[in-house]
This record gives C-alpha cells, structure tokens and sequence, in this order.
C-alpha cells in the first residue's frame, strides 16, 4: 500500500466525523435559531383591514420576518402596512366559563415582539352592568399587573352580571385565533376578529373592526374636524406633554391631555362609546377598514363599553363609572389673561391698569414662574417680585382674581428649602425600585446621596424631585405646603403645569 492510499483511509473517520458534525449543526440551527430566516407564509389580507406588525420606523422585510409576521408591499392604499399579522397570530382559548377564559398563545417562529416577552397565559374577565355597560379585562394569568389606581363608579358600583338580556360578550368560533365582539341585539359594538391581539410585558395591542365611518374622541391631538378621517392609517399618539397646538395637521403630536375614550354613531344616529382604562403611554391607529388599532405600553387591557344608544345616553353612562363634572367657581368662567415672561411685579401692575383703562373686561390675572424664586415652588423672586403679595390684596378690593402656578417638580439643591426637606421626611417623592437603579446623579447633592429619589429636570436650575401623588402622605405635605404659602400669596387658585 502506497503513501497516498494511507493518508486516504487515515482521513476518512474524520471526514465522516466533519459530515456528522455538519448535519447536527444545520440540524440544531433550523431548530432552536428563532430569527428572519423562517420566513412566515405569504397569507395575503386585505390592504384595507391590515393591521400593522411594524408600527415603529423603518420596516424591513427582515425585521418583519422576525417579528413572526407577513412582508407583501402595499400598492392599493400608500398608508397600508407592508408589515402586518397573519391570521394564525394569537392565543387561543384553552378554557371557558361564563364570565371567564383562559388564553394560550399560539407559538411563532421569530422574534414576535422585539420590545418584551410576550405573557404565555392570559385572562379574559366580562360582566355586564345594567344592560347598559359592558365591562371587558385581559390580563396576565400567572403574574399581576399595574392597574389604573383610580375609584370609579362614585355613586356606587351596580351588581355585575355574567350575562344580559339585550347585551352578549361572543367568543367568534370561526377564527384561527381568540376573538370577540360585544354584540347590542342587532349592534355590533366591538369585533377583534380583524385580528392582531398581542399582549408582552412592555406592548400591548388590541384591534378591531369599526361599525362605521363615523368616529369621534380620543386625543389630545389637534384635528381639523371632530370627525376622524378613517380613509387613510392615521396613527396618533396618547401621552401628555406640555406643548401647545401645532398647525400642521401632518405633524401633529400629543398635547396637553390624554382621554382613551372614543364615541361611534351608526348611519341611524344610534350610538356607543368605548373607554380604554390605561395610564401608560398609548397611541392608537384608525384605518379604512374602518378600523381602529389601540396600543399601550404598560398595564392591561381595561375596557368598558357604553352602549347608548343615543348619544346622550353614551356620555350618561360613561360619567356613571368616572364621575359627573365639578362646576367650577363662577369667576373662573370670566375673562382671564395668561402669559409667560413677566419681569417684575410693576410690569404685572401696569399690565392690569391698562386693561381697565381700556376698559377691556379682565376677571383674573395669571402669573408664570417668573414670580419664583430661582423657578422654585411655593417661593417668591426677592428683589424683582417682592412686592407682589401687596399687588394681589390690592387689586382684589376690585374683584380680580388671581392664579399663580405651581410645578408638581420640587428643587433638591437648597439646604434650605422647606418644601424639599419635609417632603423627603415624609417620604413622598417618587423613588427608584431598588437602589442599583439609582444613577450616580445623586451623589452631586448632599440632599440626595444616598436616597432612592428619582431625579428630573423642569424648570428650576438644579435636578428636581417629582411628588408621588399615589402616596396619600403626598396628599397632606402637599395641602399643607399650599396653604402655608396660600398665608403668603393670597391667591384665588393654582395652575399645575409641568
């Protein structure tokens, strides 16, 4: 046997061995690699009625593959997603009792949601109010969520009922997927069947076809009709933020307030309206379905559903489960001037004497947080607006009313500074869950080192701390800081800005 014949079969168990190895590597990687290269399978739905997989900026068709979803090019509606769910995505029902289910999410090859694991086991709650409310709650079967802290129904809460006479909470048996629909006899007020139900620990999303064009609610946004123009996907955003009305609808963004409660009327003017109980951040889509596609980024999914059917009758039984309004103080539905940039108190005083001279009808005088000291709260600028509290009890001997504001954002630089001091001594700032979160921001103030307190930036000059108004410690360091103040500046009311 020659040299070459030698080193042949002296190679061949490695080569073997090479072959084996490779086969369990290819093997391996189709099994357990959940990434883009399982591609889903090209399910074509509507453009129409599309709810988008990839809802943040720049889609691709690998990135959507990852997400477990459906890449096809929109062509019809330039507005329509590329990037949207297959039917098979979801949970399915694994058991069911009035008034109950339980969910089980259907495995996706991919990375299904790239922002948070997506909850394994979900909860669907129902039950029925009056034959008027519809109250729906998903939440996560094994793990307990954050809840909106808020009391409803002031009057009282009705006994809930697990089925009603004229409403019907339907699981839709001929979908791949879990979905429902509140039906009001012959009213369909809600039908996920459009698909897209995902629930993780930081994304929530539900989804659903509109009974009709006409929609109104959410917000706050800036809109050029209260009407929602549904011909196009128009996503809008639910978070607030202090900035004023932009002009250009195609830009316009969240505002001051957020309210998750939307109102549909039906081409017979029957009516319903549907509030979504949530205080994260949310936004939500409305498409040419017509559809609407709500999204939050925290919490559960919280329903309720008024059935109406006028439109009076919707806001009645919505104001039944959050409260009726105040009537405000008969003066504060005057006349009031409100700016920012005052310099001094003679500036104010010269400003309220022309508009009398002029006769031009004045019933309160606002004040920024030029009149601060230093942009801190419950505090008053020494050298430019000292005499201000003489200004205030002078001119109310005419009738003005004045309103001062007062940022919830409390200074933590001064050792000096009551406000800080006795909230840290009760405890009410808001903190950090667990101290290796804490920044080393905190070390740059003697006030702060070594305290969980959460920092910020507003409006004063150092880092600020934030009031914790779900303490009810907050509550009475807060009043009491008002009133002591309130003894200094005789005001008539207080704008809570940010």
């Amino acid at each position: 046997m020659n040299t070459q014949e030698l080193l042949k079969r002296r190679w061949v168990p490695y080569a073997l061995l090479a072959f084996a190895a490779l086969v369990i590597l290819i093997i391996l990687l189709a099994v357990y690699v959940p990434s883009g290269t399982q591609v889903p399978e090209l399910e074509q739905i509507d453009e129409q009625v599309r709810v988008d997989c990839h809802p943040d900026p720049n889609p691709t068709e690998d990135a959507c593959h990852r997400r477990g979803c459906v890449w096809l090019l929109a062509t019809g509606n330039w507005s329509a997603p590329s990037c949207y769910y297959p039917t098979s995505f979801g949970y399915a029902v694994t058991s069911e009792q009035p008034g109950l289910l339980t969910l089980t999410r259907r495995e996706i090859l991919g990375e299904v949601n790239p922002l948070s694991k997506p909850v394994k086991q979900l909860q669907v709650q129902y039950e029925f109010f009056n034959d008027q409310i519809v109250h729906v709650k998903i939440t996560d079967a094994t793990v307990a969520r954050y809840e909106v802290p808020v009391p409803l129904w002031p009057k009282g809460k009705p006994q809930a009922q697990i089925s009603s006479n004229r409403l019907q909470f339907v699981v839709l048996g001929n979908h791949p997927t879990f979905a429902f629909a509140i039906h009001d006899q012959q009213r369909t007020l809600f039908n996920t069947s459009i698909g897209g139900l995902v629930y993780a620990d930081q994304f929530l999303q539900i989804a659903t076809y509109l009974s009709s064009w006409n929609l109104y609610g959410f917000g706050e946004n800036l809109h050029t009709n209260l009407k929602h123009d549904l011909s196009t996907f128009r996503t809008w955003p639910m978070f607030s933020r202090d900035q004023p009305p932009v002009a250009d609808p195609p830009t316009a963004g969240n505002l001051y307030g957020v309210h998750p409660f939307y109102m549909q009327m039906n081409d017979d003017g029957s009516s319903h309206g549907v509030l979504f109980f949530n205080s994260g951040a949310q936004e939500y889509t409305t498409g040419p379905g017509p559809s609407l596609v709500y999204r939050t980024i925290g919490g559960i999914l919280d329903m309720y559903f008024f059935v109406g059917p006028q439109p009076g009758q919707v806001i009645q039984q919505y104001q039944t489960l959050i409260g009726y309004p105040a009537m405000p103080a008969y003066w504060s539905l005057g006349f009031q001037l409100c700016r920012y940039g005052y310099h001094n108190t003679s500036e104010v005083e010269e400003l309220v004497k022309r508009m009398r001279a002029l006769e031009i009808p004045q019933d309160v005088q606002y004040v920024d947080i030029d009149y601060m000291d230093k942009n801190k709260d419950f505090t008053i600028d020494s050298e430019n607006f000292k005499d201000l509290p003489e200004l205030v009890n002078k001119t109310k001997e005419n009738g003005l009313r004045w309103i001062f504001i007062l940022d919830p954002a409390i200074n933590v630089a001064s050792e000096q500074y009551p406000a800080f001091h006795q909230g840290k001594q009760s405890n009410v700032f808001v903190t950090w869950p667990d101290e290796k979160y804490v920044p080393p921001l905190n070390a740059n103030y003697t006030t702060t080192v070594g305290t969980k307190i959460m920092l910020g930036t507003v409006w004063p000059f150092d880092n600020v701390a934030f009031p914790d108004f779900l303490n009810p410690k907050t509550h009475s360091w807060w009043k009491q800081q008002i009133v002591t103040f309130h003894n200094v500046l005789n005001f008539d009311g207080i704008w809570i800005g940010k």
